[in-house]
């Protein structure tokens, strides 16, 4: 299924408000200043998703990566995904517990998933805070749960309607740049009624131009 260029930049537009926000509130919990851009997204389906993941080097060849989720319901039923490689994970982790944790073993590993999984939560309610507000619709969020798993062995189990919407973000900080990847799963005649919106919104935006 694919977008019309107009439909892609105004799906990218939406999404960079969302992460511009969610910058903020990053930069404040990392103490850091935090930039994040949306410069790709794509609709696909599960199997292409895996691929296109593989290429851009999101999945680790061990299957290895740090993943947030979220239950969807609303205007998208379904789930958001955030992606991080391990490597990625475990550094975002550390810039948010800095030296106030010294303790070892499944203790660090328990907070470690709590900052990474609060830095999930921030990305995806903004992106999907986002995607309703400039659409005028509704989306409800459950809370967030962390997991280490195969996003393949996920993506393997959905139904044969699901489509993926699939958002590069790239995270910048003084540090190190990191990738993320927000995945929304949803049905077919769900991603229909978001590109219907998004055509209301790209003509809305054209009537609106000087």
């Amino acid at each position: 299924m694919n977008l019309t260029e107009m439909q892609t930049d105004a799906l990218k537009e939406i999404m960079n408000i969302g992460v511009s926000k969610s910058a903020t509130q990053l930069s404040t919990l990392l103490i850091d200043e935090i930039r994040l851009e949306v410069p790709e997204v794509n609709i696909l389906t599960p199997a292409e998703v895996n691929n296109a993941l593989f290429i851009n080097n999101v999945l680790s060849a061990k299957g290895e990566e740090s993943i947030v989720y979220q239950e969807l319901t609303g205007m998208l039923a379904g789930r958001a995904y955030l992606i991080f490689r391990g490597e990625d994970s475990k550094f975002l982790s550390q810039a948010v517990l800095g030296n106030a944790f010294s303790h070892a073993g499944e203790k660090l590993q328990f907070y470690e998933q709590e900052a990474v999984m609060e830095i999930g939560n921030i990305i995806i309610s903004s992106c999907i805070a986002s995607i309703a507000n400039t659409l005028k619709d509704k989306i409800t969020l459950s809370t967030p749960v962390y997991t280490e798993d195969s996003l393949p062995q996920i993506l393997s189990k959905m139904a044969n309607d699901m489509v993926v919407l699939v958002v590069k973000t790239a995270l910048c900080a003084s540090k190190r740049d990191i990738t993320g990847t927000l995945v929304i799963v949803i049905t077919s005649d769900m991603v229909d009624s978001v590109i219907s919106k998004l055509s209301r919104f790209c003509d809305f935006k054209e009537k609106d131009a000087p």
